[in-house]
């Protein structure tokens, strides 16, 4: 998982296991999440949110092209980065 390479993937540096197999990840930090842009309680323009649905689904096509899904997909666990391209 360390191999992956996308502009839209959270890049993962390493994983580790601790105690009887709880197993996690050190991954990229990201400035915030979706739901934060949800939160946030303003009107976005439908090219902001065009967007963003573009970037969300580049990500997730890579990811499945190589047979890997996440098991938490929901807004709070998208991460998001500020004038990433």
């Amino acid at each position: 998982m360390e191999n992956l390479r996308h502009k839209n993937v959270v890049k993962i540096f390493g994983k580790f296991t601790v105690d009887e197999g709880i197993k996690g990840l050190v991954m990229e930090m990201c400035q915030g999440s979706l739901q934060d842009l949800v939160k946030a309680e303003r009107v976005y323009r439908l090219g902001e949110i065009s967007c963003v649905g573009k970037q969300l689904l580049e990500g997730l096509e890579f990811l499945h092209g190589k047979r890997i899904t996440h098991r938490y997909d929901k807004v709070g666990n998208l991460g998001r980065q500020s004038g990433k391209k």
